[in-house]
C-alpha cells in the first residue's frame, strides 16, 4: 500500500512518462512482476549512458551536450543518463515540459561525483519508484518517435498601414481602436456598427508598450550569452592571463567617425570557470589587481560574441511568442465564452502599433564617442583575434504604423558605447534558473525619432531583413520547439540567417540559435502568460557602468537575483 507521499511521487512520474507518449498502467492494475517487465521494456528502448566519474564538471557538461546533440540529430538512439534519484527530483520539479529543459538544468545542478547510482542498482533493491525515477531525468528523450508533436501555431501579423476605415472604407479622420489597436475607424458611428463583430477579438488583445518592455529584450541579450556550446570556447581571453590591456569604457571622440583600436596581450593559462569566486579576477590581469577592472574586461569580452545569432534568435522568438495564435490565459483576465480570432498580444510604441520589425545590418559610427575595436593577441600561440567589425553590425528595428522607427540597441557596448537599463523588475518573478545575467543593469539604448542629436553614435543601415513581414518565416516558426521543426522549416530559418550573414552558417552557429531560441521562449512565455509586463513602468536608465566602485557591483547583482540563493554566473560566485 502506498503512502500519500509515495502516491504523489508516483503520480508525478506517471505524468513524466505520459509527456513522452508512454502510458504506464496504474500500480493497482499490475503485479510486481508485470511492473518489472514494464521497466525492462523501457530500458530496452533507450541507450543508457554512464557519465565517466573521472570527468571534471565542465567536461561532464560537454560530454552530455555532445551525446544529447547526437541523439537529437538521430545519429544515436534516444538516451537517458544515469543520475541519482534526488537529482532527478530537482530536475522534475523545475521541468516545464519543453524539450532540452533538463539539459539546461543540468548546467545548474550537476554534481559529477554523485553520478554513480544506476537503474540496475535501484532495481536490485526492488525499489520500483526509484527505478522509474532514475530513468526520467531526461524522460522526454526516451523514445523520440513516440513523442507527441506539439500543435503548430499560426502567427498573425498586425495592420500594415493606417489606410482606410474597416467599415465604410473612408480615408479621412482615421483612428485606431483604443483597446486593441487592431481596427481602424473614421467615426464613432462606424466603430459602434462594427463592435458586435469586433468585441470578441478586442477582449483578448493586450498591448505591450516597447517603452516599458525593452528592458526585457535587453535582458534576453545579456542572459542568453550564458547558453552556449560548452565544447566551443566563448572568447579567447577567458582561459588566458592578461599581460597588457586598457580598461574598457567609453572614450570621447577627438574627430568625426574616430575608431580606436585596442590590443590586449595574453599569455599563460588562467581558469575563470566555476568556483573560486570573483577573486579570480585579481590574478587574471597581471599588474591590475582590482576586481572591478577585471570584470569590466570580462564584460567587454563576453558582450562581443554571437551578436548575429543573438539578434536573429531574439527577433524570431518575439514574433513566434507575441504574435502566436496560441493564447495564454493571464491572471485577472476573464476570456471565458469568447471565441479567439486574433493573437492576444501586440507590440506598440506609445499608442502606435508596431507594423514591422526585423534586423538591420550596417555600420556603427562614432559621434561624441569614438568607436572601439578590440584585438586579442596570444603571445604563446602568436595568434590575434578580432571579433567585432564596425562595418558589420547587427541591431533590431521596429517600425510603427505611422512610420516611426524604434531601435532597442543592446550590443553597442562592445564598441565603447555605454548605456544601461535596470532589468531587475522584469525578471524578479521569473523562476530562479531564468534569472541569469552579468548584472541587474544590462546594456541598452532605446532610440526613437527626434533624439538623433543626443546619440553618442550613429547606426547606418546597409540592409534590412524583416522578420515580421516574411510569410515563409511566420510559417517556419509555427512550432515552439526548434527540435520539432520539419526539414522544410529548418531550411527556411537557415536561409534567412545565411542571407543576413551574407555567407554560409557554421554548424556551431545553427546549434547556438536553437539554444538561444529555446531559452528565450521559456522566458517570454513565463512573462506573457503571467502578465508580468503589465506591472512595468518607466525603466531606470544609467550612463555609468555598474562596475564603478561607488555603484557597488555586488549589491547590483544581488538585486537581480533577489530571493534566489547564491549561484555561479559566468565564473563568478556571489
Amino acid at each position: 500500500m502506498q503512502s500519500s507521499e509515495e502516491r504523489k511521487q508516483y503520480d508525478a512520474l506517471i505524468q513524466s512518462l505520459k509527456v513522452v507518449g508512454l502510458e504506464p498502467r496504474e500500480p493497482e492494475q499490475v503485479s510486481q512482476d508485470e511492473r518489472e517487465d514494464e521497466i525492462k521494456d523501457i530500458l530496452q528502448r533507450v541507450q543508457r549512458v554512464d557519465i565517466p566519474p573521472e570527468l571534471s564538471e565542465d567536461e561532464a557538461r560537454a560530454f552530455m551536450e555532445k551525446v544529447t546533440e547526437e541523439s537529437m540529430s538521430g545519429s544515436r538512439p534516444p538516451v537517458a543518463f544515469n543520475v541519482p534519484v534526488d537529482l532527478y527530483q530537482k530536475l522534475f520539479s523545475a521541468y516545464q515540459g519543453d524539450p532540452q529543459e533538463s539539459a539546461r538544468l543540468f548546467n545548474d545542478v550537476l554534481e559529477v561525483n554523485r553520478l554513480v547510482r544506476v537503474v540496475e542498482e535501484a532495481k536490485r533493491r526492488e525499489d520500483t519508484l526509484q527505478a522509474i525515477a532514475s530513468l526520467f531525468p531526461r524522460g522526454h528523450r526516451i523514445y523520440r518517435e513516440q513523442m507527441p508533436e506539439r500543435k503548430s501555431r499560426k502567427i498573425d501579423v498586425p495592420l500594415q498601414t493606417l489606410d482606410k476605415c474597416h467599415v465604410c472604407g473612408g480615408t479621412e479622420q482615421l483612428r485606431l481602436c483604443n483597446s486593441c489597436a487592431s481596427a481602424i475607424y473614421c467615426s464613432k458611428q462606424c466603430q459602434t456598427q462594427a463592435w458586435k463583430f469586433h468585441k470578441t477579438s478586442c477582449a483578448k488583445s493586450h498591448q505591450i508598450n516597447l517603452k516599458y518592455f525593452y528592458p526585457l529584450i535587453a535582458y534576453l541579450f545579456e542572459s542568453l550569452r550564458k547558453h552556449r556550446d560548452p565544447v566551443v570556447p566563448l572568447h579567447p581571453i577567458l582561459d588566458r592571463n592578461i599581460i597588457k590591456a586598457e580598461i574598457p569604457g567609453p572614450r570621447a571622440s577627438a574627430r568625426p567617425n574616430e575608431v580606436i583600436w585596442f590590443t590586449v596581450i595574453l599569455d599563460g593559462e588562467h581558469d575563470l570557470g566555476p568556483g573560486g569566486g570573483i577573486n579570480k579576477f585579481q590574478t587574471w590581469w597581471k599588474g591590475h589587481p582590482t576586481i572591478e577592472a577585471g570584470q569590466k574586461m570580462y564584460h567587454q569580452a563576453v558582450r562581443e560574441v554571437h551578436i548575429p545569432e543573438l539578434t536573429v534568435s531574439i527577433c524570431m522568438t518575439l514574433l513566434a511568442e507575441i504574435y502566436s495564435s496560441e493564447f495564454a490565459d493571464m491572471p485577472g483576465v476573464n476570456t471565458s465564452g469568447t471565441q479567439h480570432v486574433k493573437p492576444c498580444f501586440r507590440l506598440e510604441y506609445g499608442r502606435s502599433p508596431i507594423r514591422d520589425f526585423g534586423i538591420c545590418k550596417g555600420k556603427i559610427r562614432g559621434n561624441t564617442n569614438a568607436v572601439q575595436v578590440w584585438t586579442y593577441k596570444d603571445e604563446k600561440t602568436q595568434t590575434s583575434t578580432t571579433l567585432t567589425d564596425p562595418d558589420k553590425y547587427y541591431w533590431i528595428y521596429f517600425t510603427t504604423i505611422r512610420g516611426e522607427e524604434i531601435v532597442p540597441d543592446c550590443c553597442s557596448q562592445s564598441f565603447g558605447m555605454l548605456s544601461l537599463v535596470n532589468a531587475s523588475h522584469c525578471v524578479e518573478k521569473l523562476p530562479e534558473q531564468r534569472r541569469i545575467a552579468l548584472s541587474a543593469r544590462v546594456p541598452a539604448f532605446l532610440w526613437a525619432p527626434g533624439d538623433e542629436e543626443r546619440r553618442p553614435y550613429a547606426l547606418i543601415p546597409d540592409k534590412r531583413f524583416s522578420v515580421m513581414q516574411k510569410p515563409q518565416l511566420c510559417e517556419a516558426l509555427s512550432m515552439r520547439n526548434p527540435h520539432q521543426e520539419t526539414s522544410k522549416q529548418r531550411l527556411v530559418i537557415l536561409d534567412f540567417f545565411e542571407e543576413m550573414l551574407g555567407r554560409k552558417a557554421t554548424e556551431h552557429e545553427v546549434n547556438q540559435i536553437k539554444r538561444y531560441r529555446l531559452e528565450a521562449t521559456m522566458v517570454l512565455n513565463e512573462v506573457l502568460s503571467n502578465g508580468y509586463w503589465r506591472e512595468w513602468g518607466i525603466p531606470e536608465v544609467y550612463n555609468r557602468d555598474c562596475l564603478d566602485e561607488e555603484f557597488g557591483y555586488m549589491k547590483n547583482y544581488q538585486t537581480l537575483v533577489r530571493g534566489a540563493p547564491a549561484k555561479p554566473v559566468f565564473g563568478m560566485v556571489v
